[in-house]
């Protein structure tokens, strides 16, 4: 209870707090309230505006005006006064100070430029050179992608710095003689300038300083244009210069782009037109050890013992050599291709096996024809025994035929060893009828067989199943083909 009271006691009170500074402060907030209604930032900017006057700006811009007017007369009055400087000939003709003064000055503008000549030739060659240098690194670069040879790069790089020393060489030469020319006349400009009297010059230098004022804005100008010429040479200098590094610049990234487009293109054609078959199944037929053969590496003579035995023709044996020329041939091209991969072994396993196929053919050629010989040979012999025994046979004929005639007997038994191929004489004039059979009589009255006679291949035999036959057994044929 007690606060509830004080809390509507504070309450009571702030409302009289309130309503006493609604009473007393009422006329000071209106006018607050009015003041700052009227008050306007752009409208404050209007009125300024309004209010801003021309006569500041003009005032500043003749007080420049006048002070540049002012600058500027008293220049041109300084230059007027140090250009209308009085001078008297009369001074100077006790000395002959013109002449004195205009060959000293002919001589020392001579002396000036025979001085740049001598330093322009010397830059001159020095560019010369430089260029030399410059062409014999491009050679160089060029030869290093030409791909050839490395003894042939290395002669023909010898023979381009041998003529890049003898051109500057050369250059050196002519640029020395006209170097001591140059030397020469500069010297002798020294001495002429030292033979002038020191005191006359000294006078001279005296009497000068009348005339400095015009001589010294004539060196002035002169001094301007030549530092503006120096400037714009050296600047020109630095041009070419940049132009020279950007030029060298560039070829240098084209020679290090070519290159490396070169070692592509080398890489790919190596690998295409010379790959690397270490790796590929024939590789290790290109490492085998394989020497030459002993004999017979090329084709041999024809031999016509070859052609009499029916083996091979000479025009085969000319198509065999045609053939291991033309293969020789492409070898030999081959082979004469630098190839530095698996290609140059490849070739030289097939040259070596091309001679051993060649020494095996010709050894199997050899051997044939070695054979056909001794075949003729054995043939020969044969035909000469053949030839024997023809005769042989013909006297035995004739000797059985004789003796059939004088016995009076039809035929004989030759060879009874084989019962089935009994060997028979049969006289020529007997004439067998089919399945003709024959009686074997010893003696006369004693018979000791029974024959059965055929013919094959143009011979006659006989069979029989009696024993006891013996050769020179007569045989009684029975022509009747009765028992």
């Amino acid at each position: 209870m007690d606060n509830d009271r004080e809390i509507e006691q504070v309450h009571s009170q702030a409302q009289i707090l309130a309503k006493s500074k609604e009473r007393f402060l009422r006329d000071i907030m209106r006018e607050f309230r009015q003041g700052q209604d009227r008050y306007d930032l752009e409208t404050e900017f209007a009125r300024t505006k309004k209010n801003r006057s021309l006569v500041i700006p003009l005032s500043i811009l003749l007080l420049v005006a006048v002070f540049a007017l002012v600058v500027t007369m008293v220049t041109r009055f300084i230059e007027e006064t140090s250009l209308a400087i009085p001078v008297n000939i009369d001074d100077f003709a006790d000395v002959n100070l013109r002449d004195l003064l205009d060959e000293a000055q002919r001589l020392q503008n001579r002396y000036d430029g025979t001085l740049r000549d001598r330093n322009r030739l010397t830059e001159e060659r020095d560019s010369r050179v430089r260029s030399i240098e410059r062409g014999l690194e491009r050679e160089l670069s060029l030869l290093e992608d030409s791909g050839l040879p490395l003894r042939e790069r290395s002669l023909r790089a010898a023979q381009l710095r041998g003529d890049a020393e003898e051109q500057i060489r050369r250059i050196q030469e002519e640029f020395l003689r006209a170097d001591q020319e140059l030397a020469g006349e500069l010297e002798e400009l020294e001495a002429a300038i030292a033979q002038y009297d020191s005191r006359q010059l000294e006078r001279a230098r005296e009497q000068e300083e009348i005339l400095n004022n015009q001589q010294r804005l004539f060196e002035m100008e002169m001094q301007q244009l030549r530092s503006r010429y120096d400037q714009e040479i050296e600047q020109l200098l630095a041009n070419h210069q940049t132009e020279l590094e950007t030029i060298e610049a560039h070829h240098r990234e084209a020679v290090a782009a070519l290159r490396a487009r070169n070692r592509e293109n080398e890489v790919f054609l190596r690998r295409r037109f010379d790959p690397d078959l270490s790796d590929d199944p024939v590789g290790p037929l290109l490492t085998v050890p394989l020497e030459p053969p002993g004999e017979w590496a090329a084709p041999g003579s024809y031999r016509t013992v070859l052609a009499e035995a029916g083996l091979a023709g000479r025009g085969d044996h000319a198509a065999f050599l045609a053939r291991h020329g033309e293969l020789r041939t492409i070898l030999e091209r081959l082979q004469s291709i630098p190839y530095e991969n698996s290609l140059a072994p490849a070739l030289v396993q097939l040259d070596l096996r091309l001679q051993h196929l060649v020494s095996d053919y010709e050894r199997v050629w050899r051997g044939l024809g070695d054979l056909a010989e001794e075949k003729t040979l054995a043939l020969e012999q044969t035909r000469g025994v053949l030839a024997e025994r023809k005769e042989d046979l013909a006297r035995l004929q004739y000797a059985l035929d004789e003796l059939s005639m004088i016995q009076g007997e039809s035929g004989y038994i030759l060879d009874p060893r084989d019962p089935e191929a009994i060997d028979v004489y049969v006289h020529p004039l007997v004439v067998l009828p089919p399945d003709a059979r024959g009686y074997v009589f010893r003696r006369d009255d004693e018979l000791v067989g029974r024959v059965q006679f055929y013919e094959r291949q143009g011979q006659i035999w006989a069979r029989s199943d009696d024993e006891g036959l013996r050769p020179f057994d007569r045989i009684l044929i029975d022509l009747q083909g009765g028992e």
